[in-house]
């Protein structure tokens, strides 16, 4: 879980600039899923 979870912070800090405005509706889903 923890590498995941990692994995997925270090995904969206790449996407930042792309997804910015989309990162707590990225991250909410991922979460929970976790």
């Amino acid at each position: 879980v923890t590498r995941f979870a990692t994995i997925s912070l270090t995904a969206i800090s790449r996407n930042r600039d792309l997804a910015s405005p989309s990162l707590p509706i990225l991250q909410a889903p991922s979460m929970r899923q976790l």
